[in-house]
């Protein structure tokens, strides 16, 4: 029961839910074939990640996608690192994926208190703007995220192990257990950022 994601990818392109029980196959929740995903994997060059199970209030919003947290890090010229920015993001009922480019929403998440902020975000085309999920009618506006504090934490401490990285945009799961991270993204859209959180003028200094 995993994911298969390129390794190249952005935006959400190319993932699919794999799952493999009783000698069938399921691409995307639909019965396939062994032939069929070999021919898929072999096109490119795949990353296989065990499916994470989110924590139940995040699970609330939207039960089909893996919502994550993508927070900002980054770091000083005397290898300080900072962390700004962070929101939720969260798919729509039916979707695998919660990328804002796939329709997902976004929400600003507040540093100093972990919680959202009152507006949800989505990208151009796919609508403006909600103060609750337009699925599941969960309101944004102060909910606390689970774990934040820990999950802030353990960005600053993996960002200074990978030392050679100036800024990273990390996406971050929240289970029963605490935080898991998916992964670190180089590309991680200021737009994304600043539509949830306003200006990013604080920030400007350590990119200089």
């Amino acid at each position: 029961d995993v994911f298969a994601k390129p390794s190249d990818g952005q935006y959400g392109n190319g993932i699919f839910s794999l799952l493999i029980e009783n000698g069938n196959v399921y691409i995307k929740n639909k019965l396939s074939d062994i032939n069929h995903l070999i021919d898929l994997i072999t096109k490119g060059n795949y990353l296989i990640q065990k499916r994470v199970v989110q924590h139940p209030l995040i699970s609330a919003f939207c039960s089909t996608t893996l919502n994550s947290i993508r927070l900002q890090t980054v770091m000083s010229k005397d290898g300080e690192v900072i962390p700004f920015g962070a929101g939720l993001r969260i798919g729509r009922e039916g979707s695998d994926v919660d990328n804002w480019a796939k329709g997902g929403v976004y929400v600003g998440i507040d540093m100093e208190t972990g919680r959202l902020r009152k507006k949800g975000f989505l990208k151009i085309g796919y609508g403006t703007t909600f103060e609750e999920h337009p699925d599941s009618h969960i309101t944004f506006e102060n909910f606390e995220i689970p774990f934040f504090e820990e999950a802030v934490k353990l960005s600053v401490k993996l960002h200074k192990l990978m030392y050679r990285c100036h800024s990273i945009g990390w996406d971050i799961a929240i289970t029963e257990n605490g935080p898991v991270f998916i992964e670190g993204n180089s590309l991680w859209q200021l737009s994304l950022v600043q539509t949830g959180n306003g200006g990013m003028k604080h920030i400007e200094k350590y990119f200089n």
